[in-house]
């Protein structure tokens, strides 16, 4: 495994794709913020300021870095099948979950050294003020655990294709499902939402069990509910209430549910990936 992820990390690290996807992460955050500057004039406040600094980078970076995912992973496996490579990894005395874990994170390591180069960026926020530290920690859980999450959809699809083409297909497709698949969830929990006692109270009628579930379930799979209690000066924590307007009492904070639930499905598409490997 060591030595499987020694090759391929090292093989990639030194391409000239890598220089300039590793360019591109650190630049493209650095254009918008440039941009963004030309309205920074407008607000007084430094908090406003340090506020507007560190959501532009830090979106945009994982951003980047999520656009790239599929693309890096989707090579790891299929690359091996359609060369008959495999075969001889499987004559080696590494195990069948070793060969995969060393596939995945030689290209899982990439992506989050990308992550950390753009990082620093995002930290001089805090030099303005308007930005908390358990905030700036939060949303780079939030964004490590992503990451992590997008990366095994690539390698599932890679598991799962005959060919690199069909891979990247696939884990594009996957990425994009499940962008669509957590908003609807989040659209069809409003369907649930408790309504007001009276058009003059905000006590909400006791909510549902479908609407606890969806909204835990939309919290612990989309990072959207964790980046809004974030935004709102969330952070991590043991159990939350009023999450939006009538929400119920969460089990965790949406930022702690969504680093649980993306770290779940992130071992589950990995454990698929080495069953879909072993019955071969």
């Amino acid at each position: 495994m060591k030595a499987i992820l020694e090759r391929d990390f090292f093989a990639f690290a030194m391409t000239k794709r890598f220089f300039w996807l590793r360019s591109l992460v650190v630049l493209v955050p650095i254009v918008f913020i440039s941009i963004v500057a030309a309205f920074l004039e407008a607000l007084t406040g430094q908090d406003e300021i340090g506020q507007i600094v560190f959501w532009t980078i830090s979106l945009t970076l994982t951003g980047m870095i999520l656009l790239f995912t599929p693309g890096m992973m989707a090579h790891v496996l299929a690359v091996e099948r359609s060369n008959n490579k495999l075969d001889v990894l499987r004559s080696t005395p590494l195990s069948i979950t070793g060969i995969v874990f060393g596939k995945w994170s030689s290209r899982a390591s990439l992506l989050l050294m990308m992550w950390v180069a753009g990082m620093p960026l995002a930290a001089t926020s805090l030099l303005f003020g308007g930005v908390a530290i358990h905030q700036f920690v939060a949303l780079a859980a939030v964004s490590v655990t992503t990451i992590i999450l997008a990366s095994t959809l690539g390698l599932f699809a890679s598991a799962v294709s005959r060919d690199v083409g069909r891979a990247t297909m696939l884990a594009y497709t996957l990425l994009v499902l499940w962008a669509v698949g957590t908003s609807a969830i989040g659209g069809v929990s409003m369907a649930f939402m408790p309504t007001p006692a009276n058009n003059t109270s905000w006590t909400f009628a006791e909510p549902s069990a479908a609407y606890v579930f969806l909204v835990h379930l939309y919290c612990a799979l989309s990072p959207g509910g964790a980046l809004l209690t974030i935004g709102m000066g969330g952070g991590f924590g043991v159990a939350a209430r009023g999450f939006v307007g009538p929400a119920p009492a969460l089990l965790m904070s949406p930022p702690t549910l969504y680093v649980v639930g993306s770290l779940a499905a992130s071992a589950f598409f990995f454990w698929a990936s080495v069953r879909s490997m072993a019955r071969e």
